[in-house]
């Protein structure tokens, strides 16, 4: 059966509404910038390149897409095939970057990304480019402060993904739950691959994924909750570096710090101050910050 046009008209208007106001709340473009498109075929990244796609004559931005292949799965070849279609098919130039992956001790999804931002920050720079749109959604959001909550992270590591980098990495999808893109996608006969990482318990994202319906049980937005807990911390990391900066100002004399001056700050200025100041002697916080307390 074909698509039909009113749904995927519906789905289209609401995606674009959502897009527009997230890239002009958050700045992520300006007009006469070059932006890469990250594209690996998968339903986010491919909905990403199509609403760009739609956007670039209003926004002012010139596109072209690039695709990574890992030389991890052999499908890869065939699925950066079809990205090249896609981009074809809207009129955008399109590069396969080919990258060795290399775990050395780290986990090989972390390398994979390493290794991937890499090849992108340098064709970027070869090719003149001032932004690098990835397709990380509102689900991916909630995954990254759900992993630190669970492992204990700190404020800083609950401000989850950033919409945008000091590196030109933007996400103008962080606000769509992947579900909405995935709905527009089919609705409109768009085609996308599932990457089976996705869903190999080997790896901690699709584990975390694995949880979700038992979590939505406790409450159907909890994606929405752990997001919005996300924009809260960013906030209070932001202001807490801001403090943190203003007591280690008065505090530290000749490269030490006068605790003397630092236990009138509060406890978590007095710990924000540690961990940046042992941080950068390669110290082990936790004892630092025992000592402080003492």
């Amino acid at each position: 059966m074909a698509p039909s046009t009113t749904r995927a008209d519906r789905e289209v208007a609401r995606v674009l509404v959502s897009v527009r106001h997230a890239i002009t709340r958050h700045r992520l473009f300006r007009s006469g910038q070059h932006v890469l498109v990250g594209c690996s075929g998968g339903s986010d990244s491919v909905a990403l390149t199509r609403i760009l796609a739609r956007l670039r004559g209003e926004l002012g931005i010139s596109l072209e897409v690039v695709g990574v292949d890992h030389g991890l799965r052999a499908e890869a070849s065939l699925e950066l095939d079809a990205v090249a279609a896609l981009a074809d098919s809207l009129g955008l130039p399109f590069t396969c970057a080919r990258v060795v992956v290399t775990p050395d001790g780290r986990g090989l999804q972390a390398a994979a990304r390493e290794a991937r931002y890499d090849a992108l920050r340098r064709h970027a720079a070869h090719r003149g480019a001032a932004r690098i749109a990835v397709g990380h959604t509102l689900d991916d959001q909630a995954e990254t402060v759900l992993s630190a909550v669970v492992r204990g992270k700190s404020l800083h590591a609950l401000r989850g993904i950033a919409w945008r980098r000091g590196d030109g990495v933007v996400r103008p999808l962080l606000g769509v739950r992947r579900a909405t893109l995935r709905a527009w996608l089919d609705a409109g006969g768009h085609p996308y691959v599932d990457d089976p990482s996705n869903v190999n318990p080997r790896f901690e994202r699709a584990r975390i994924r694995a949880a979700w319906p038992v979590l939505e049980q406790l409450d159907p937005r909890v994606v929405e909750h752990l997001a919005h807990l996300a924009e809260e911390s960013r906030a209070a990391s932001a202001a807490l570096r801001r403090r943190g900066r203003a007591w280690r100002a008065r505090a530290e004399l000749d490269g030490t710090l006068r605790l003397s001056v630092l236990r009138a700050a509060s406890t978590g200025t007095r710990r924000e101050v540690l961990r940046v100041w042992a941080a950068e002697r390669g110290w082990v916080l936790g004892r630092a910050a025992h000592e402080l307390e003492a």
